[in-house]
């Protein structure tokens, strides 16, 4: 890949421009594509543009990672569709796969259920369609990461109005883990 050429660690601005150029590349392809097959070759590529972003080599992985993280979340939290799948499928299968050999992007990807918790949307049913995809990613995680959502998840529930309906959706879930 042409990446591997040029190292984004000296223009941080350009890794985030390209980013979340490539994070918006599947939402505005699925409107014009009715060929799923094609499609889901292009939202490999994005993944494998978006991996080889995540190499220490374009600057410091946490940093990294926390940008991709922050460009897939509202894909994460749309409605279901095919967007909100590859970008769910990058996060669980790819990004948590590659916690096992960086500790910053675990740091990272263990924010993300936090951070979507922040941006859930208040309306019922966008709201448990966001519980679904922060729950699929606590479930990609280890175990002393879901017992530190869960602690995380009490204490949200004694929170604002709007963060105790989404602690009331999160825990039945949780104890089902």
């Amino acid at each position: 890949m042409v990446m591997g050429l040029v190292h984004l660690d000296r223009f941080p601005d350009c890794l985030k421009a390209l980013v979340q150029a490539v994070c918006e590349i599947p939402t505005t392809a699925v409107e014009f594509w009715g060929n799923l097959v094609s499609f889901r070759k292009l939202c490999e590529l994005c993944a494998r543009v978006l991996s080889e972003a995540l190499r220490a080599e374009h600057g410091k992985q946490e940093d990294t990672a926390a940008v991709v993280l922050k460009a897939l979340a509202p894909l994460v939290l749309l409605s279901k569709s095919q967007v909100r799948s590859f970008a769910l499928g990058f996060v669980v299968n790819d990004m948590v796969g590659m916690c096992e050999s960086s500790s910053d992007i675990k740091i990272a990807v263990t924010n993300m259920p936090k951070y979507l918790v922040q941006r859930a949307p208040e309306k019922a049913e966008p709201r448990a369609l966001a519980v679904d995809s922060i729950m699929e990613i606590v479930k990609a995680l280890d175990f002393e990461f879901q017992s530190e959502f869960a602690d995380y998840i009490i204490k949200m529930s004694q929170g604002k109005g709007q963060f105790r309906l989404l602690a009331v959706d999160l825990v039945p879930v949780l104890w089902v883990l």
